[in-house]
């Protein structure tokens, strides 16, 4: 009788240690989908950021928003800028941003061949703020002129954007 009693008991703390184990494990793969889902919602407003960009250099943001037209400063001191409500608003589809754009100006030694000809790049950089505090920084390159190359190797790159850094709130 008295082993029955402690069967009974082992068995019901056996059970409570297993129920208990799969409540911690059912709790961590409810973190997962939340920070899964976190991590999604970061990505698609990587993409609109991105996007907008893109949109605002195509519209020849260089001439068209010469107000938001910026000398080239650190990358930081422009987000710094952004973050304090500085920059040219800009709303698409019920979304707002700030974004700036700085001229950084010619690079004789990045250049790139079209054609057959040889042309050096003007560089310039656009960041983004969005009302989260997400920032996108996308440096974008123009083919010029070419111009002559002090360095005894110059760099080859492709017209267009060139990098991006996506800094999150």
């Amino acid at each position: 009788m008295n082993s029955k009693g402690f069967m009974l008991v082992t068995a019901l703390l056996f059970l409570s240690l297993m129920m208990l184990l799969v409540l911690s494990q059912q709790q961590r793969v409810w973190l997962y989908h939340k920070s899964l889902n976190q991590l999604i919602t970061k990505h698609r407003a990587v993409q609109v950021m991105e996007k907008k960009i893109r949109q605002i250099i195509e519209k020849g943001a260089f001439t068209a928003w010469p107000a938001c037209l910026l000398p080239s400063d650190r990358a930081n001191q422009v987000i710094e800028r952004l973050l304090q409500g500085q920059g040219c608003p800009y709303e698409a589809k019920g979304l707002h941003y700030r974004f700036v754009i700085e001229a950084l100006g010619t690079y004789p030694c990045m250049q790139s061949v079209v054609e057959n000809r040889l042309h050096s790049t003007y560089h310039w950089r656009v960041t983004m703020a969005s009302t989260d505090r997400d920032v996108l920084q996308i440096r974008f390159a123009q083919l010029v002129a070419e111009q002559p190359c002090t360095s005894r190797s110059p760099m080859f790159v492709k017209p267009g954007i060139l990098s991006w850094r996506f800094l999150l709130a």
